[in-house]
C-alpha cells in the first residue's frame, strides 16, 4: 500500500473512530490539526512526511479528557491501527512515541524530548488549540462536562501536572483554562511556522476572550471586578 492510501484509510478510520464525539476533540478537530502540520511541513522539509501525517491524525483518537482509559492504551489501539496498514516497526514506534508525548498537562508541564516530527505534530495541536477556535472548543468541552465558561475562582498558574488533569476541579472554568493553558501556548511553539502562525492566533485569541469578558460585564454571571481582574491579566506579560 502506497504512504498516500496508507493516509487516507487512516482519515478514514479516524473520523469513523470520532464519529459522535461532541466535547471539541472530534474529527474537525484531528483534520485541522493534520492540515496544521502539512502547513508546518512546508518548511521543515526534511521532516518524515508519513509520521508526522499519520500522528496528527491519530493524536487524540483516544484522548485522555473525553474516558477513564489511559494514554498506553489510546496508543496501543493507535498501534494496533497502524500495524494492521503494514507499517515498518521503526515507523509505528516513532508515530506511538508522539502520540504518547503531544498532550499538554498544565502552565508547569515540563516538555518531553521529542522528535522533529513529534515538534511539528506537538506545533501542530497547539495551534489548533489557539485562536477563537480554542475559546469555542474549550466551551464545547465544557458544556458536555458540565464546566461553566467563567466563575468565582481565579486561574491557578501553579497547578502541578495531576491537578491541571482534574479538570472537573470545582476551581475549572473555561476562562481559567485560556490562562492556565491557551495563553501560554505562544512561547511553547518550537517551529519556525509555528511560531509564525502562533503570534496570529495568540492575538486573535486573546481578542475572542476580551470580547467575552466585556460582553459579559454587568450581566451578574460574575462581579465586575472579577472580569475586571480578568482583563487586566490580559496585558500581563507571561499572556503576551
Amino acid at each position: 500500500m502506497s504512504d498516500e492510501a496508507i493516509i487516507q484509510n487512516t482519515a478514514e478510520w479516524v473520523e469513523k473512530m470520532l464519529s459522535g464525539e461532541n466535547s471539541g476533540h472530534d474529527w474537525l478537530h484531528a483534520k485541522a490539526v493534520w492540515d496544521n502540520s502539512r502547513e508546518i511541513l512546508k518548511s521543515e522539509i526534511e521532516a518524515n512526511r508519513l509520521i508526522i501525517e499519520l500522528a496528527a491524525l491519530l493524536h487524540d483518537v483516544n484522548d485522555w479528557k473525553n474516558n477513564t482509559l489511559s494514554d498506553e492504551i489510546s496508543a496501543e489501539m493507535s498501534e494496533k491501527w497502524l500495524k494492521s496498514v503494514g507499517l515498518d516497526e521503526d515507523v509505528v514506534n516513532n508515530i506511538v512515541d508522539i502520540i504518547k508525548k503531544v498532550s499538554y498537562f498544565g502552565p508547569n508541564f515540563v516538555e518531553e524530548e521529542m522528535s522533529l516530527e513529534g515538534k511539528i505534530v506537538r506545533d501542530s495541536d497547539r495551534l489548533e488549540a489557539m485562536g477563537p477556535i480554542g475559546w469555542k472548543r474549550t466551551t464545547q468541552f465544557g458544556k458536555a462536562k458540565g464546566i461553566p465558561d467563567i466563575n468565582e475562582f481565579l486561574p491557578n498558574l501553579n497547578l502541578t501536572d495531576e491537578e491541571y488533569k482534574n479538570y472537573m476541579r470545582k476551581e475549572n472554568s473555561a476562562i481559567n483554562h485560556m490562562f492556565e493553558k491557551m495563553l501560554l501556548l505562544k512561547t511553547r511553539l518550537v517551529t519556525i511556522k509555528g511560531k509564525e502562525l502562533g503570534k496570529i492566533r495568540h492575538e486573535e485569541l486573546k481578542t475572542t476572550i476580551n470580547e467575552y469578558l466585556n460582553g459579559i460585564m454587568g450581566k451578574n454571571i460574575v462581579s465586575d471586578e472579577r472580569i475586571q481582574e480578568y482583563i487586566k491579566m490580559l496585558e500581563e506579560p507571561r499572556f503576551n
